[in-house]
């Protein structure tokens, strides 16, 4: 007799609850699983070298390795759009557009040498425009001591002046002296320089952004795109897109990189606020796919593999608002309170429009302008809230958006600012994930949400439960079908009222809090305090242990007294291994090559009997009661 016998690892800490609210989840681990993308577990970072006299930082390669992060976004942002990648340099358009060292050709041999098991994104450069000196750079040390302000983000560089700083008027510098023209074959050359030249892996820069914020440029890029003309981008767009899917096929075009909630729907400028095709206006991210999809038409080439947004909540109303604002991203229900962009969707101004669902929108118009199967993924590369709230409700925020991408099809996920907390948040997740992502329901999702995923064969898998309430405790019952599990208590771990100083360290030092739950028929009681995360395991015993049919498999008896039994097997019995529900491994006996062994078991409870003969291993489930 062969039986599959699995046990739970809850990981999350009981509490004691008071005034608790009631829900029910339920979960079939055998129904509707799908593969989702790990690089949801990734962020934004300046900490691998790419500035000259720049080495990588061992507490920051410790905490990327530790944490289990598998994406990082390396491209600096508005930083990226005028890389010159053949003389190292950039523009940093929020400080006078000055030119500065930066050299992606060092951040990317960091990343094959040091994480090649972490998926790393750069960006191509799409304004026309790149830098090429340093020498004429605003002294901004003589101007104020390098104060920061509004100031920053004109455009002073090549020899520009401050006229009158209190009615910000001044004179733009020359361009010529520290831009050069920028051609589509240049900005995809570093394709091929990689690959060829300095022998990059590039299947670990699979992933590619088409710029950054072009909506944005007529105020971050105001030197040489003064009013954005949505046109101009798309055509640069494909123009590279072509290039760089003929150099790479393997690449991942991410575009179009949209700013924020204001510039979804309205893009920056004076003329071109509201996009036109033929007399009609439209939002921005509308027309971009309604473009794309008519260029992939016209070229027979998929143009867009990711869309890829950004989304700053303005996160000063309340903390209850900005535990819901994974809501924006794909809930047609949700009424978003700080929907202010979207009032613009039908180019007034309307605020009574208050279901934003922004990437429910975008797959909407990509089935209508690209085709039902469009095949194209989602992505949010940039996101943060403010720093002011507590680190428990970052690293639930953190949870919570990349469940909803995790659920919808999403494909990276990398969060622009990092505050206490999200490391927890990444290591749980990242660590304890499983790949396949599982559907479940809860009885209050938008308070109480649960997060599953199981293994390919469905021996393994991680429920993870977010109590987004900034107030009330939750008693949680956990119905959990497609597992056969034992009854009893359970370990388990979880995060809550983490301190304001980073509390991870290492996947062995760090915030997670041990204690336990039961489980009775298939039914898991847990409690989780206001604004908590809770992660239960559940692991089947024999999970890693090959079953080999043997042509005379191994047949289990009890004897007439209670935990005394024998193995019966005709191939001779080389060992018995008894294995407790737990997992833990209790003793082995030895078989000698006979065909016939007692055992006996000490310990009431269920049991895994491995038998061993020589070639193979038969594995049965007994019960000492």
């Amino acid at each position: 007799m062969k039986t599959d016998l699995l046990f739970l690892t809850l990981l999350a800490a009981s509490s004691t609850v008071v005034n608790a609210a009631d829900v029910k989840i339920s979960v079939d681990t055998k129904s509707g699983a799908y593969k989702y993308s790990p690089y949801l577990f990734g962020k934004n970072t300046s900490d691998i070298p790419y500035q000259p006299g720049k080495t990588l930082d061992p507490e920051a390669e410790s905490l990327l390795k530790e944490s289990g992060i598998k994406f990082v976004r390396l491209n600096n942002g508005n930083n990226a759009t005028k890389y010159n990648y053949k003389k190292h340099l950039t523009c940093h358009p929020d400080w006078y557009s000055n030119i500065y060292d930066c050299d992606w050709d060092m951040s990317s041999k960091v990343m094959n040498e040091s994480f090649p098991g972490i998926q790393a994104m750069y960006s191509f450069q799409l304004c026309g425009y790149v830098a090429s000196s340093k020498e004429h750079n605003f002294n901004d040390w003589e101007f104020n001591q390098s104060q920061w302000g509004e100031w920053c983000s004109w455009p002073l560089c090549g020899g520009g002046e401050v006229i009158d700083l209190e009615k910000k008027e001044y004179k733009a510098g020359d361009t010529s002296l520290y831009l050069e023209e920028w051609s589509t074959e240049q900005t995809t050359d570093i394709l091929t320089y990689w690959k060829d030249e300095l022998k990059r892996d590039m299947s670990q820069f699979i992933y590619w952004n088409m710029d950054n914020e072009p909506e944005m440029w007529s105020w971050t890029h105001k030197d040489v795109q003064p009013d954005f003309d949505p046109e101009f981008y798309v055509q640069q767009y494909v123009k590279v897109a072509l290039a760089a899917k003929q150099k790479f096929p393997d690449i991942k075009l991410c575009g179009p990189v949209a700013g924020s909630e204001w510039t979804w729907f309205a893009t920056s400028g004076t003329t071109n606020q509201f996009p036109k095709w033929e007399g009609k206006q439209m939002p921005w991210l509308e027309y971009f796919i309604m473009r794309i999809g008519q260029e992939q038409k016209k070229h027979g080439v998929k143009l867009l593999d990711v869309l890829d947004i950004h989304y700053y909540p303005s996160g000063e109303k309340s903390e209850e608002v900005n535990l819901q604002s994974h809501r924006t991203y794909f809930d047609r229900e949700y009424d978003n309170p700080e929907a202010n962009g979207l009032y613009t969707l039908n180019g007034g101004w309307d605020t009574n429009i208050k279901k934003e669902y922004i990437l429910g929108r975008c797959d909407d118009w990509m089935k209508k302008y690209i085709g039902e199967d469009h095949g194209v993924t989602f992505s949010v590369s940039e996101y943060n809230i403010s720093s002011k709230f507590e680190p428990i409700t970052h690293a639930i925020a953190y949870i919570s958006h990349v469940g909803e991408l995790m659920k919808n099809n999403g494909e990276f996920f990398t969060p622009w600012g990092w505050n206490v907390g999200m490391w927890e948040a990444i290591h749980l997740m990242a660590r304890y994930s499983k790949e396949y992502y599982v559907p479940s329901e809860s009885s209050d999702v938008n308070m109480v949400e649960s997060y599953v995923t199981v293994n390919k064969n469905n021996t393994e898998a991680t429920l993870l439960i977010v109590n987004r309430s900034t107030k009330d405790d939750a008693d949680v019952e956990v119905a959990v079908s497609g597992m056969e599990i034992a009854d009893g208590n359970v370990k388990t771990l979880s995060l809550s009222n983490l301190p304001a100083s980073e509390t991870f360290v290492s996947h062995t030092e760090n915030a997670l809090v041990e204690g336990d739950a039961t489980i009775s028929n298939g039914v898991v009681k847990t409690s989780l305090p206001a604004k908590s995360v809770k992660a239960v395991l559940l692991r089947s015993v024999n999970a890693g242990m090959e079953s080999i049919a043997a042509k005379n498999d191994a047949i289990v008896y009890p004897t007439v007294s209670d935990g005394q039994f024998f193995a019966k097997c005709a191939d001779g019995i080389q060992s018995i291994d008894i294995i407790g529900a737990n997992g833990i491994h209790n003793e082995s006996v030895v078989g000698n090559g006979n065909d016939f062994v007692e055992f006996d078991i000490t310990g009431k409870g269920s049991y895994i009997i491995r038998v061993n003969s020589k070639d193979n291993s038969t594995i049965a489930k007994v019960v000492v009661k």
